[in-house]
């Protein structure tokens, strides 16, 4: 523009730095003329009715005119808003765009705050967990040398520097350069020293090969003019920021009229949008759609997803592919924001999706979203805004204009790239919907992060001056930013500055936003704000796949907050769903009928309850069990006792400030569906005073636990008999049987431990059984027996149940027998008929090692079944023996889940001809009621599918609430239905070969994979496909120690999927368990291996 003087190569060659400094407002009139004129179909009638307001000076460091450039593109999204209205008869009147608002746009993860707080203080201070998966992927760790294999560092060559960007696969990429990834360093300036003395020894060329070997990202860090002399940079240059053209594919097809709608005055009322993006310019894109009134879907990578629903998808998988082709059938607009053409592999391409628009007679917008643009070498090279930032020489510029030698490159301080892009998606989208209602026909726009980057490093934008860029520095006092710097470095650099030098911060921009915490969250308002008011909130919905700590946390946090759930039972299973539903924003509440958290593991006197004893310890030791995010302390045992689990759930329960959430002392009786059919009614009993009370929910959880109701068999006679009988839930010390004679039936782990206390004080005991029960030691060969179990085996074995399974309950018979036999030097006696035992598929196994030197000794008697009662205090065996003078028959017979809470679920019986067993519950994957599957979930019904019983509950909990918030999702209740069916079939079968099972049984090879899927866990990283191999490519140290190592619960917390938060501390304490475990069992440590 003629009226725009620069000088040249103010910062190096090919910078354009302005003359004489324009303040922001003039500013801003004047590029949104020049753009207005280079942007193809933009109509200028109405540039007269944006007014800019705001200060003399940028709030941002740097010569870049990204403040303005915002501004510029908001009021070019309102001006075709008022189009777009005008279409629909809606009047909006002038637009106003407040210019420092504009510039707080890009920097809005550094200025999202929690209780006053910004999240990057909170960042800093490291009471947040840090960021999410798709622009960090676990490169914000406590790992320095992690940190920063993600920074720009010199080359070989003189005065050319290289970004990095190794946050990908950090442990990957530093193995690649020889680095030890594990390194330990007193600093991240260490860090950056050592990773640099290593870059150093490359060419940027060298540097491009190998990463290009690995498949890790990078980009040399060119000047704008050597960024505009590659083949790369003069195609680019050959297409307008603002890229749309109507396609000859579909060119014929009719016009497409906006919603007529006056009760949504926003300009995309009734525009649907499918969202196909990860990291931050696509969802920011889709999500200011959705603030403008678009209906956004939001398929596959399912994140933070303000203002839009989400289908979870996997094209991998042909029926997801066919869901995705019915959600084009009815769309709009496409965001695709994978590599180019990545998607036509899959069938959705562009020239598929136009197909598809043309068959149903409607066009369509498609929108593809990348890196370096439609067309040139680099075309379909993947790449972040990080990576625009150094091909186009915005980093170069930095570089110079603060202060280093020619070649030394700094990041911008935000990433104006990214959520520039996602402005400008916005307005090619917004032309291609008006040219569409007018004309007909579909469109394709093309947005590049570099295209930004280079468009701002153009002559006809310029660059501010020095003199400006000092005035800005000296204003604000923002920290050196240099090469090293991490983009969260940055924009804590940011914050901090604009906290103490300015009240940019306390304009009353923000605008609150219902968190998971029930925290104070403010969150930047709207920037295009109409005369008559229309809501346009474009500023505040882009903040998805932000590089924010605690992103994901955010996750549905509008929608959830209002959504009532109770859950019934307060024990690990209970206490992990109330934590899981709060973390995800639901309004949870818990009713347990203890004074504490704890459930059977908090004695209790009442002996209608069943509760563990002083002498009860775990059967699973330490190392696997735990919560996923909660590890178990070092301070106790190998095999944790009754005490030390009701402490460690206890303080689980204040770390996590679960128990304002719970109601103790509240014993649920009954629960019902209300009149109208739309919520669950619990009757709810406070114990001691016999209060009751009414609560309505919105959903429940049943987390009762199944070892609830006592299973009471019953024998001919039993009326008759004079003495006592009583269940284990029973029993509370050996004391009640002191000088007695004791009948004590069945052989289970409850067997094993009151046994040998009832024999301390009774006068004769004996123990009655029909079945054996496997010979299992908590510790065998001076280790804990369950390490024999590793992830990679549980898979083995769940293949081979699913494919060979009678090969399979053949071998796992062998393998108990093999187990048994290694139980002790001491022969077992036949006639004890211990080894008799079925199959161990089909019945779990008990620890009764305890009554062993019983048996050798005389002092307990082993007999058959129980075949009668004769009267007064005598009894019949089986095989004919009588014992007289019993005083008391204790059954260790086991329990099952208690539905008299829950009457309204249906029950069947298998539609089998051999099956004689009770009726079962139905319920998909023995979970969920399907008329009701969307608001009730049963978790005390699901034998044999869990690994162990705390890190069953953390997986299948973050399950529900993924299936209840829309990030997963159930089949339909037809196909739920019929899985019923078939279950109950299978079950039947099953039934047929042991007759006592337990009915609630599951196929674990079918529950395991789908329970995993369902909560997100990422476990097929570690499995045969394309994911594991990639894994051990990347992070083979990991690979083996979660495939052939302890199979810890924070597995489940590892991998970054979306789906679920992830732990932060998961790496390190999955390498600290195997570590200790390795040490302490190695047959060094005597103590540990006797304990």
């Amino acid at each position: 523009m003629s009226n725009h003087g620069t000088t040249r190569d103010t910062y190096g060659p090919g910078t354009f730095a302005d003359a004489d400094y324009l303040p922001l407002v003039p500013e801003c009139h004047r590029l949104l003329k020049y753009f207005s004129n280079v942007t193809p179909g933009f109509t200028q009638i109405h540039l007269g009715h944006v007014r800019f307001h705001g200060q003399e000076l940028p709030i941002l460091p740097g010569p870049l005119k990204s403040q303005a450039m915002a501004a510029v593109f908001q009021a070019m999204i309102g001006l075709v808003g008022k189009e777009i209205s005008e279409l629909r008869d809606i009047e909006t009147g002038s637009i106003s765009i407040d210019a420092d608002k504009a510039g707080l746009y890009p920097a809005t993860p550094a200025i999202l705050s929690i209780d006053g707080r910004t999240l990057a203080q909170i960042q800093k201070d490291g009471t947040l967990l840090r960021a999410g998966k798709d622009l960090d992927r676990r490169v914000l760790t406590k790992n320095d040398m992690h940190f920063r294999s993600w920074a720009i560092y010199p080359t070989k060559d003189p005065q050319v520097w290289y970004q990095i960007m190794g946050n990908l696969d950090p442990a990957g990429f530093l193995r690649a350069y020889g680095l030890d990834p594990t390194l330990e360093t007193s600093s991240r300036t260490e860090a950056y020293e050592i990773i640099k003395a290593e870059m150093v020894k490359y060419s940027a060329a060298e540097l491009e090969q190998k990463n290009m070997e690995h498949g890790f990202c990078g980009q040399t860090c060119y000047s704008p003019a050597q960024w505009r002399e590659t083949s790369m940079g003069k195609s680019l240059d050959k297409y307008p920021v603002v890229n749309y053209r109507r396609t000859n594919l579909g060119s014929s097809l009719p016009p497409v009229p906006f919603s007529t709608s006056q009760t949504d005055l926003r300009p995309l009322a009734g525009i649907k949008v499918v969202e196909l993006a990860r990291v931050i310019a696509g969802p920011a894109m889709g999500a200011a759609l959705a603030a403008l009134g678009a209906d956004v879907i939001k398929a596959l990578s399912v994140s933070l997803t303000a203002g839009k629903r989400t289908y979870s998808l996997d094209l991998k998988v042909e029926s997801d592919r066919q869901k995705l082709h019915e959600l084009i059938g009815d769309a709009d607009v496409i965001i695709q924001a994978f590599r180019l053409r990545s998607l036509e592999r899959k069938g959705f391409g562009l020239d598929d999706v136009l197909r598809m628009a043309e068959k149903r007679g409607k066009g369509i917008v498609y929108v593809d979203l990348n890196c370096y643009g439609p067309d040139g070498y680099y075309a379909e090279r993947p790449g972040f805004q990080q990576i625009a930032d150094a091909a186009s020489g915005c980093s170069y510029v930095c570089g110079r204009a603060y202060g280093f030698e020619p070649g030394t490159s700094v990041l911008p301080p935000l990433p104006i790239a990214d959520m520039l892009a996602g402005a400008v998606g916005v307005i090619d989208t917004m032309l291609a919907l008006r040219d569409r209602a007018k004309s007909g026909g579909s469109y394709h726009a093309t947005v590049a992060l570099t295209a930004i980057d280079a468009v701002q490093l153009k002559q006809e934008v310029g660059l501010y001056p020095p003199e400006t860029v000092k005035k800005i520095q000296d204003m604000y006092k923002f920290a050196p930013m240099t090469p090293d710097l991490h983009v969260e470095e940055l924009l804590y650099i940011l914050s901090d500055s604009w906290a103490k030098h300015s009240d940019i911060l306390n304009r009353g921009y923000m605008v609150e936003f219902e968190t998971v915490w029930g925290k104070s969250h403010n969150i930047l308002s709207p920037i295009v704000q109409y005369e008559n008011g229309s809501p346009t909130n474009v500023a505040v919905e882009s903040l998805s796949e932000m590089p924010i700590p605690g992103r994901w946390m955010m996750t549905w946090q509008g929608k959830m907050k209002h959504v009532s759930v109770a859950i019934i039972g307060a024990g690990p299973t209970g206490i992990s769903m109330l934590k899981q539903l709060l973390q995800d924003g639901f309004n949870a509440t818990l009713f347990e009928r203890r004074s504490s958290v704890g459930g059977l593991w908090a004695y209790d006197a009442n002996n209608g309850w069943t509760t563990a004893l002083a002498s009860t310890s775990a059967n699973i030791s330490k190392y696997t069990c735990g919560f996923t995010d909660f590890p178990i302390p070092d301070k106790y045992p190998v095999y944790l006792s009754a005490a030390n689990f009701q402490e460690f759930m206890q303080s689980y329960a204040e770390h996590f400030k679960l128990t304002e959430h719970i109601s103790f002392n509240s014993s649920v009786q009954v629960v019902n569906r209300n009149s109208d059919d739309s919520g669950w009614i619990l009757q709810v009993e406070k114990v001691g005073t016999g209060e009751k009370e009414s609560r309505t929910f919105d959903k429940v959880v049943f987390c009762h636990g199944y070892q609830t109701k006592r299973v009471m068999p019953t024998f001919p006679g039993q009326d008759k008999f004079e003495g006592e009988i009583i269940h284990s839930q029973q029993y509370r010390s050996p004391e009640a049987f002191r000088d007695k004679i004791v009948v004590i039936l069945g052989l289970s782990t409850t067997t094993g431990e009151i046994t040998p206390q009832v024999i301390s004080t009774a006068k004769k005991v004996y123990v009655s059984h029909r079945s054996g029960q496997m010979m299992v030691k908590r510790m065998r060969k001076g280790r804990p027996t369950d390490l024999i179990i590793s992830w990679r085996r549980r898979q083995i074995t769940q293949w081979m149940a699913k494919n060979i399974p009678n090969f399979y309950r053949y071998l796992a018979g062998w393998g108990a027998r093999l187990l048994s036999s290694q139980f002790s030097d001491v022969k077992l006696d036949p006639e004890w008929r211990i080894q008799s035992f079925r199959n161990p598929t089909l019945r779990l196994p008990g620890l009764i090692q305890d009554i062993v030197p019983h048996l050798q000794d005389g002092s307990l008697t082993s007999l058959h079944g129980i075949k009668r009662f004769l009267g007064g205090r005598s009894i019949e065996f089986d095989d004919g023996t009588v014992v007289d003078d019993v005083d008391s028959v204790i059954l260790t017979t086991g329990y099952c889940a208690d539905f008299s809470v829950s009457l309204f679920i249906e029950k069947s019986m298998p539609k089998s001809p051999t099956y004689h067993g009770p009726a079962i519950q139905r319920l998909y994957m023995n979970v969920f009621p399907p008329k009701y599957a969307d608001s009730c979930a049963v978790l005390c019904y699901s034998a044999f599918g869990k690994n162990n019983g705390f890190s069953f509950s953390d997986v299948m909990n973050m399950a529900i609430s993924n299936i209840w918030r829309g990030v997963s999702k159930l089949p339909s209740y037809q196909e739920m239905e019929k899985w019923v069916d078939d279950h109950q079939k299978w079950v039947a079968a099953n039934w047929a070969r042991e007759p006592h099972l337990d009915v609630s049984m599951v196929k674990q090879y079918e529950f395991q994979p789908w329970m995993h899927q369902q909560a997100g866990t990422g476990m097929e990283n570690l499995g045969w496909g394309l994911a594991g191999w990639k894994f051990w490519w990347k992070d083979r140290q990991m690979y083996n120690l979660m495939n052939h190592g302890v199979e810890t619960a924070h597995m489940f917390r590892y991998f970054e999927t979306g789906k679920r938060k992830t732990w932060e501390g998961a790496r390190d304490e999955i390498i600290r368990q195997n570590r200790i475990v390795e040490e302490s069992f190695s047959g060094k440590n005597k103590k540990l291996r006797e304990e």
